[in-house]
């Protein structure tokens, strides 16, 4: 049976088809991140006017959605890019489509992906990149996960368990708030996260304030199947750590965390973590995205990790070997002694590709 694109603004999804949606999402685990959610759509519509989602039918039925941000020059981006972990259409078991196709019907010229999960097999084998993204797993509970890490040699559970007992005696008691509805917990997240950027001289994504929208609208419009959560550690009353998250049914994503930099030495943000892994049990969650990137903090907690990739789908044949090209140079830049001299052209490079049209 042939299938249908139809091609409407994210605002336009009816009922059914948010529905259709949800009912796809429950019944493949590969979809069980919360950036696979209709609502996350949704909320992102609200904020920017350039998403759409494409709605892939066989006869009158919907056995897919994939969502997009229609930028200049009809390329087309992941939903509220830089801010989305895990990217791709939703489908129904078996579904397969002309990765290439799909994008000339949805009247895009390319489309730039950056946390391509490896199950989106169509768009797969266009990746220039691949990163691992880290994962905590609590489908066992944490004494299980716990456990674990333990046999696996990690100490920094039993490490985190004496800087919490050490920051309690020499500042006060400790309070966590698995989700706290204090307004002056997200404003100190975004304060110590801009400091953080000014510091290590990183462009500050809440410098847009269409981010920080994003977030008051996830955690002002919670439902069973989606939702912002915001977790604090407090330490006599006082934010010492916060972390602005998003949940699906059982899977939690670890987004936006920051702590104050007074308590660095206790390293507030793992304590906070451990906090949070301990309580996701009741609150029905099996696991923690940590987001792609190997760090330090992330190689400590991980359970393990999935590949994700970054790349793009252009009708363009030479624009897309540029684009390749583009994207491996830059990897292995990065990934060298060139990296700190590079950054400067990294950001030159970046704008050119933007005056030729390769974003």
């Amino acid at each position: 049976m042939p299938m249908n694109v139809n091609v409407i603004p994210a605002d336009s999804l009816t009922p059914e088809q948010m529905l259709a949606w949800s009912r796809l999402q429950r019944a493949d685990v590969a979809l069980a991140s919360p950036f696979f959610r209709p609502e996350f759509v949704c909320a992102a519509s609200a904020i920017r006017q350039n998403v759409e989602v494409a709605v892939l039918e066989e006869g009158n039925e919907p056995v897919g959605f994939f969502p997009f941000a229609r930028t200049r020059r009809n390329v087309g981006q992941p939903v509220a890019s830089p801010m989305n972990d895990f990217q791709g259409p939703i489908l129904a078991p078996g579904v397969t489509f002309n990765a290439r196709q799909l994008i000339r019907q949805c009247g895009l010229v390319a489309w730039h992906f950056d946390h391509l999960a490896p199950w989106q097999s169509p768009f797969w084998r266009y990746r220039s990149v691949e990163v691992d993204s880290p994962y905590v797993d609590l489908s066992g509970g944490f004494d299980a996960y716990q456990e674990a890490r333990s046999k696996a040699g990690s100490r920094e559970l039993t490490t985190v368990g004496r800087k919490t007992r050490k920051l309690g005696r020499e500042h006060g008691p400790l309070r966590f708030e698995f989700h706290t509805a204090d307004r002056g917990a997200l404003e100190k997240l975004i304060e110590w996260k801009k400091d953080q950027c000014r510091r290590t001289k990183v462009a500050s994504l809440f410098d847009h304030a269409w981010s920080i929208r994003l977030l008051e609208h996830v955690l002002a419009r919670p439902s069973k199947a989606f939702s912002g959560v915001l977790s604090a550690l407090y330490v006599d009353d006082r934010p010492a750590a916060v972390h602005l998250g998003i949940r699906s049914q059982r899977v939690l994503h670890w987004w936006f965390p920051a702590y104050d930099p007074t308590f660095r030495k206790y390293s507030p943000g793992m304590i906070l973590l451990a906090e949070v892994a301990k309580a996701c049990q009741s609150q029905g969650i099996k696991r923690i995205d940590l987001g792609k990137g190997m760090t330090q903090f992330k190689n400590s907690f991980m359970s393990g990790a999935v590949p994700v990739a970054e790349g793009s789908v252009d009708s363009r044949p030479l624009v897309g070997t540029l684009t390749h090209g583009w994207l491996r140079t830059r990897d292995w830049v990065r990934s060298s002694r060139l990296r700190a001299p590079a950054h400067r052209l990294n950001r030159f490079l970046d704008k050119t590709r933007s005056c030729l049209g390769l974003v």
